[in-house]
């Protein structure tokens, strides 16, 4: 009887020994399934972290680039601006001699009449002293004539 109690016990207990193997088996096996679950995932976490990690680094040089043809145009913008400014001044220092310029040649118009009309006014002296100095002329020679056809006579 203590063989067949003991023989029991020991057929309990291989079965509690492969009841534990198999469970021990089972949760090895689900604990490294759920392992491997983790890792795939972690695995997966890190590729898209390494996506938008480079797709950032490419966004930033895209950034950078952008903000160097900012730069640039801006840069062309102030150069221009200052072409603009620079070409005021001196199309300002243009209108003001044009100005002067103006005002010069209205005097020398109002100077050109002045001494035409003194001009005018002296041929027409010296043409009435001229006329008048024929008159005289003709005159003479008539009183000359006379004298002659005078004394001839």
């Amino acid at each position: 009887q203590l063989k067949q109690k003991n023989q029991t016990l020991e057929d309990k207990l291989a079965q509690i020994e492969n009841h534990s193997d198999d469970m021990r088996t089972k949760y090895e096996n689900e604990t490294f399934e759920k392992l491997r679950q983790q890792m795939s995932e972690i695995q997966s976490i890190k590729q898209q972290f390494e996506t938008i990690h480079a797709s950032h680094s490419s966004t930033q040089q895209m950034n950078d680039k952008f903000q160097q043809a900012l730069n640039a145009k801006e840069a062309q913008i102030q150069a221009k601006d200052l072409l603009i400014v620079n070409l005021n001044e001196l199309l300002g220092k243009r209108n003001a001699d044009i100005d002067v310029i103006q005002q010069k040649l209205q005097s020398m118009q109002t100077e050109n009449e002045r001494l035409d009309s003194i001009m005018q006014h002296a041929i027409d002296s010296k043409m009435r002293s001229l006329q008048h100095s024929q008159a005289e002329i003709q005159k003479l020679k008539l009183l000359v004539q006379n004298l002659q056809a005078d004394d001839n006579i």
